[in-house]
């Protein structure tokens, strides 16, 4: 499944925003090269349509990306019951707290709570791993990052995790940065 790198959304509430864009996954910026290796390893690990297991993930082999990651348990009925089985504890949004156990519905920033919602939900319904450049600014802090979210699933079909790994950086404009 293809999505349009045209086709950014970008939401308000009050001074808040949170404006993200899904790329094609062939169109990794190499700034993002972390997110690249860690693609083609779970790549490596589909057997034909057969989503990988966790269980089958060997963290060494995503060293680069330790601290950076997120598992996510998905088993749940709704979104909003998602939670962070591991929250990344390099991630610098929040400061640094870590959010493991949280459920998805109760990320305390509205507008990061329905786009993280919405993004996982996708990737959960549809099986495919996708790419996303996020910027926000919550209470006037502006945060940005690149994000895969890569689908696991006990069976091979159904998804019950999502391996979530991000790489902060700047991105001048979220426009421009599909450029990158």
């Amino acid at each position: 499944m293809q999505f349009s790198s045209a086709a950014a959304r970008t939401e308000r509430l009050g001074s808040d925003t949170c404006k993200r864009v899904r790329i094609d996954l062939a169109s990794i910026s190499p700034l993002d090269r972390r997110l690249v290796g860690a693609l083609q390893y779970w790549n490596g690990l589909c057997k034909g349509k057969r989503l990988p297991a966790r269980h089958e993930i060997d963290l060494f082999s995503l060293k680069p990306s330790m601290g950076w990651m997120h598992v996510v348990d998905t088993s749940a009925g709704t979104p909003e019951a998602y939670y962070y089985r591991l929250w990344g504890s390099r991630v610098g949004l929040d400061h640094g707290k870590n959010h493991t156990q949280m459920p998805l519905g109760e990320i305390p920033w509205l507008l990061l709570r329905n786009a993280v919602l919405t993004d996982y939900a996708d990737v959960v319904a549809t099986g495919h791993p996708a790419y996303h450049l996020v910027t926000h600014s919550i209470d006037y802090v502006r945060h940005s990052f690149a994000r895969v979210l890569l689908p696991l699933a006990n069976d091979g079909r159904r998804v019950d995790q999502l391996l979530v790994l991000i790489n902060e950086r700047p991105l001048a404009s979220i426009e421009d940065s599909r450029l990158r």
